[in-house]
């Protein structure tokens, strides 16, 4: 019947919508949302119709009854579904109403999304593969465009290669893009042809790159724990006992190597030559004289002490020589100039005078007025960079206490503020719309050294909810998250179990689902793999090739 193909039509159209925008476009992600509801609609239209019997004026409570009768069928989802029902409750006792509405429509799709997909018949392993094909080149578009980003534009701060969702979104979904071209390329189940197993594994190598270059200490992470978890899932899976045995060890001293690469690195930055000060030289090779000065200019970086060989003089006129720039102004930044000169310089092995300077090649002038104070930070290729600045930024807190610029140690603020919150509200919260209030005026009350532009909320989604609805919101929550898969038996499924662990990890260190992106990152691929593939109750059920999908 042709009205059955308008909302297998519409429905396919929106999930491929929504592929393109999730790290693309928050419009795309929002026009789907309707698309989707719109298959849904004429999907029970469809169903009404089908009765051979026209219901009359009594349409809307035929269609709706149809509808939501399914849904009732779906007990999974309705469990999923108490995550929004007690964020609505939680309205009951909050005073900021804006907040707690604008947190609401936030996470509409973990409504919607779980709803429709329940409801909806089963994808194929045809169409999902289809699917999965335009996520695959959204993202490979988005990672175009970043790559695009950084070799044309003077960007400071690597972040900025994401311009249309934040860089941790957007790392989430280049980690699934890779896990996504795994599954394609190794698995049998897949059912592709060799040219399109090719194509897939093209991409994922594309793509575990962009990852590296994006140098997102929460995406790589992710990345490396799902890894293990699904592989360690392969590994036990095995009929060969051998096998199980010797897949774990080499795992391990695969991870005992990347420690060991760790532990090189920071002692690189962190250990110097011990000296005398009369050993030092006391004039420059112009004949000025250098200041040693490890007052005002503390600490170790790059191997080596950033106050040792300094002569200001000369830095201010073979500066001026070179850049337009006040040397005692700021950079791009907000930051002293010459702060960040001195550590430029010390980070390329340079004294920090005049001829320090004229070693410096344009590249570096321009990356010192953008404010980038060592040379490792602007390596396009390599995660030394980021590990030195969290490394700088420890240093810096140990010895003045100030965690702004930092992002670990600005987490280690907003979970000690956030857990001293949930502590004052621990059994119900502070309702769903005072998150951000409650926050604020903590960082007031306590005299928080964070900088205002630093005074976020908890990034942990699970001591979000836990602030915002106590500890009974936060037990609704993990039942709802965690016992549909468990009962229907996708924990071990490729596909969800990808996305469940870079959900669940993300959850620790972002709060995913108070922002666009992440709540319709979050909800769509957990309800399209958890039940997007699966016959709702009372459809013809599915062929076993497909239920592993």
């Amino acid at each position: 019947m042709p009205h059955k193909r308008v909302s297998l039509y519409l429905y396919l159209s929106g999930i491929a919508i929504m592929l393109l925008g999730l790290p693309t476009s928050r419009f795309l992600m929002s026009i789907s949302q309707f698309i989707l509801v719109g298959a849904w609609l004429s999907y029970g239209i469809e169903r009404v119709l089908e009765e051979g019997e026209h219901p009359g004026i009594k349409w809307p409570l035929v269609l709706f009854g149809k509808l939501f009768s399914g849904l009732w069928r779906q007990k999974e989802a309705l469990i999923f579904l108490s995550i929004i029902g007690i964020h609505i409750i939680g309205m009951l006792w909050t005073q900021d109403y804006a907040y707690g509405f604008r947190d609401l429509r936030i996470k509409l799709p973990m409504l919607l999304l779980p709803v429709v997909f329940s409801t909806m018949p089963a994808l194929s392993k045809k169409q999902l593969n289809s699917l999965m094909g335009v996520y695959l080149f959204a993202l490979f578009a988005a990672s175009a465009e970043g790559i695009f980003i950084l070799f044309t534009k003077d960007i400071t701060d690597i972040r900025e290669i994401s311009p249309h969702i934040s860089h941790v979104r957007l790392a989430l979904n280049i980690v699934l893009g890779v896990f996504i071209t795994i599954y394609l390329t190794l698995s049998r189940k897949s059912g592709l042809k060799n040219i399109y197993r090719l194509v897939a594994l093209i991409l994922g190598v594309w793509l575990f790159l962009f990852l590296l270059i994006m140098k997102s200490p929460t995406g790589l992470l992710i990345f490396a724990i799902t890894a293990g978890i699904v592989f360690l899932m392969y590994v036990f899976g095995l009929q060969n006992r051998v096998l199980r045995t010797i897949i774990p060890v080499f795992l391990g001293l695969m991870v005992m190597v990347a420690g060991y690469s760790l532990y090189t690195m920071i002692h690189e930055y962190t250990s110097v030559e011990s000296f005398r000060y009369e050993d030092l030289d006391t004039k420059t090779a112009r004949g000025n004289t250098y200041t040693h000065d490890t007052i005002h200019f503390p600490g170790v970086e790059n191997g080596s002490y950033i106050g040792l060989y300094i002569c200001p003089e000369e830095l201010e006129e073979a500066w001026a020589g070179r850049s337009g720039m006040d040397f005692h102004g700021r950079d791009h930044k907000d930051q002293e100039l010459k702060v960040t000169l001195i550590r430029y310089l010390n980070s390329r092995g340079l004294r920090k005078d005049a001829d320090g300077i004229a070693a410096l090649s344009d590249a570096d002038i321009r990356a010192i007025e953008g404010g980038v104070a060592n040379h490792y930070y602007i390596s396009k290729f390599s995660v030394r960079g980021r590990i030195y600045q969290m490394l700088f930024g420890m240093d810096l807190f140990r010895r003045t206490g100030n965690p702004n610029g930092n992002s670990m140690l600005q987490r280690r603020e907003y979970w000690k503020a956030g857990w001293n919150i949930f502590m004052a509200h621990p059994v119900f919260g502070v309702g769903t719309g005072d998150l951000k209030k409650s926050f604020k005026q903590y960082y007031i009350e306590t005299n928080s050294r964070l900088l205002p532009e630093y005074r976020h909320r908890a990034h942990n989604q699970y001591l979000s909810i836990a602030i915002a609805l106590g500890v009974m919101g936060l037990l609704v929550f993990f039942a709802g998250f965690f016992y549909p898969p468990y009962k229907l038996k996708r924990h071990r499924v490729w596909y969800f179990t990808v996305i469940l662990s870079i959900v669940v990890l993300s959850f620790i260190a972002e709060d995913t689902l108070e922002t666009q992106a992440g709540s319709t990152f979050t909800a769509f691929f957990y309800s399209l793999f958890l039940w997007g593939t699966l016959s709702p109750k009372g459809e013809k059920p599915k062929t076993q090739s497909d239920e592993n999908i």
